[in-house]
């Protein structure tokens, strides 16, 4: 009656290829948890780098997958080029379904699958505009429609070439993320380089190469992308983002402290560039989870109105906020607070001789109270999260104390 429930780790069951990979193939959209990049050898040489993957197989309820290890770097070597057309070749690792295991005791001709996992490095057609080898050639290559596999990198082989260019790769591998984003969550980021930094006193800035992971649906997609140098325009917020099949990063000119930009869809941003008679400052943005902290001025609170900190290098997921009073014997204060896009809340403590004074509350995320009073001298609250930072909205306005910040991105 219930033999359609499976439990794999009980007592004595035993757990089929399809069981051991079922949560992890339902779980997870994408191939490759980490590794699996590939780099140019001798010669025609492909080298695939060492890593960890999930190759799904099976649809639906039954969906799975098997559980694949490389440990040492792999080569091989790509087929003689055209001497008249280039052409694309895919670098295809699949699942050998028809090789048998020897049963029995563990050894080295069974324990973690030895030779069951392959790779092919399967040739496009030449043509003087060469397209990636079909899915019905992928298969042929093989050897059977039925074995699960992924596709790594495609390399263009010009005609006539001896040799390969990392330039004419095209980086495949589809990141393993959650099937559900609400269960881990994930998001568009940068996974090497994309820094930028500038020359002092002129309007130059230049990016390195890199690469970007953009979140298409509950997949993370690699997108290369190519060094930059730009002459920034002065008195602008210049936002800097890539999109996903172009390596050539983008730039949106927004006014100084003007509202944040709409970034194309399938893009990230990689930095902002902040400037006015000359380039102020550089923002490179943080991998998810970093924290970061600073101060705001006193001065900063002296004004009312929306204030934007930025530099922070993403949007922010928490803000918490403490303020640090001035030296003294006489007079003791502390007060802290914090926000999100959802809530906010702030807690301040005062006391002068006699006199003491604490509150707390859930409309404000920053107040400094009078020494003994309830009179406030600042309140600013939420205003907004931005791609680079936050803004606080100062609605009673003093030049008292600085407000350290941390932000939990």
């Amino acid at each position: 009656m219930f033999n359609n429930f499976k439990t794999y780790n009980y007592s004595l069951s035993n757990v089929t290829p399809d069981g051991l990979g079922r949560h992890e193939g339902a779980f997870l959209n994408g191939d490759i948890i980490n590794g699996f990049d590939t780099v140019i050898g001798t010669g025609l040489q492909v080298i695939i780098n060492p890593g960890n993957a999930l190759i799904r197989i099976g649809t639906g309820g039954t969906t799975s997958a098997r559980l694949v290890s490389l440990t040492a770097a792999f080569t091989g070597t790509l087929a003689t080029a055209d001497a008249s057309n280039p052409r694309i070749d895919a670098i295809v690792m699949y699942v050998d379904t028809s090789v048998n295991l020897p049963g029995g005791t563990p050894t080295s001709a069974n324990s973690d699958g030895p030779g069951v996992t392959k790779v092919a490095y399967v040739s496009g057609t030449p043509n003087a505009s060469p397209v990636a080898p079909s899915t019905a050639a992928i298969q042929t290559a093989i050897g059977s429609a039925s074995y699960p596999y992924t596709i790594l990198a495609n390399w263009r082989v010009d005609a006539g070439a001896a040799t390969l260019s990392q330039s004419k790769c095209t980086d495949t591998r589809v990141f393993a993320t959650p099937t559900n984003p609400r269960a881990i969550g994930n998001r568009s980021m940068i996974e090497s380089g994309c820094n930028w930094t500038y020359t002092n006193a002129t309007l130059n800035g230049a990016g390195t190469a890199g690469q970007v992971l953009i979140a298409v649906g509950t997949a993370l997609v690699p997108q290369p992308v190519a060094a930059a140098s730009k002459t920034f325009t002065a008195n602008r917020d210049t936002y800097i983002y890539v999109t996903l099949g172009n390596s050539t990063p983008q730039y949106s000119e927004q006014t100084i402290g003007g509202i944040n930009p709409t970034l194309p869809a399938n893009s990230v941003l990689v930095a902002v560039v902040y400037s006015t008679a000359t380039i102020q400052s550089a923002s490179n943005q943080k991998p998810a989870g970093s924290i970061v902290t600073g101060t705001i001025p006193a001065a900063t609170f002296g004004s009312t109105g929306v204030k934007r900190i930025t530099g922070i290098g993403g949007t922010p997921k928490i803000v918490r906020f403490t303020i640090m009073p001035t030296a003294s014997t006489t007079v003791s204060a502390s007060g802290s607070g914090g926000m999100t896009s959802s809530g906010q809340f702030w807690v301040f403590t005062s006391a002068f001789g006699s006199n003491l004074a604490r509150e707390s509350g859930a409309t404000a995320c920053i107040v400094i109270r009078s020494s003994g009073a309830n009179t406030p001298l600042v309140t600013a609250s939420y205003s907004s999260m931005d791609v680079d930072g936050f803004s606080i909205n100062v609605t009673t306005a003093a030049t008292v104390y600085d407000v350290a910040y941390e932000v939990y991105a």
